[in-house]
């Protein structure tokens, strides 16, 4: 499945966002959390920290600026 979306919006600009933080911080969630439109809960805010190597490249989301 190809989530190359570019072609069908032309004048769309790409902007590649970075995050860049400390250990056990929550980036993955958060990056997570924006790309899947999700909210999380207070438990899921607060549980135990599971150190992840996951590849989240994949996630693309339209947003206007």
């Amino acid at each position: 499945m190809d989530l190359d979306v570019d072609y069908e919006r032309p004048n769309v600009e790409t902007i590649k966002c970075v995050v860049v933080g400390d250990n056990a911080v929550g980036k993955t969630r958060l990056i997570c959390a924006r790309a899947c439109n999700a909210t999380l809960s207070q438990y899921q805010l607060l549980a135990t920290h599971v150190p992840t190597v996951w590849a989240i490249d994949q996630y693309r989301v339209c947003q206007e600026v």
